[in-house]
């Protein structure tokens, strides 16, 4: 217990289109949020700074382009050889928000090195 290996989320946003920040003002705008599904598995990310966008609703902290978000996964009990993590956001562009999405991981366990 308590090893811990960090893997980098990228995320390629099309031109034209954002994804919410982690970080918001407004309690009901849909942040990019990444946790951990199994028990015995901490997931800590390591989210970016967001920058403000001006749109139709008002301002929200968003990311665009390549965004880079590392990820350090901490074994803090029994989790065998694989686990998954939720990864949710909210894609928009100047005019609409398409319908928030959450897509799970999967995390595949590899026994250390030597063993």
């Amino acid at each position: 217990m308590g090893e811990s290996a960090t893997v980098t989320l990228v995320l390629e946003i099309d031109k034209g289109w954002h994804v919410n920040a982690h970080v918001q003002q407004d309690e009901f705008i849909v942040p990019l949020e990444i946790m951990s599904l199994t028990g015995g598995l901490q997931v800590q990310a390591a989210y970016p700074q967001g920058h403000a966008f001006n749109g139709p609703e008002g301002q929200v902290n968003v990311y665009e382009g390549r965004i880079e978000i590392p990820i350090t996964l901490t074994r803090t009990g029994e989790i065998g050889r694989s686990g998954r993590m939720n990864i949710t956001w909210q894609s928009c562009n100047e005019q609409t928000c398409l319908m928030p999405r959450t897509e799970q991981v999967p995390i595949k366990v590899l026994p250390p090195r030597g063993s």
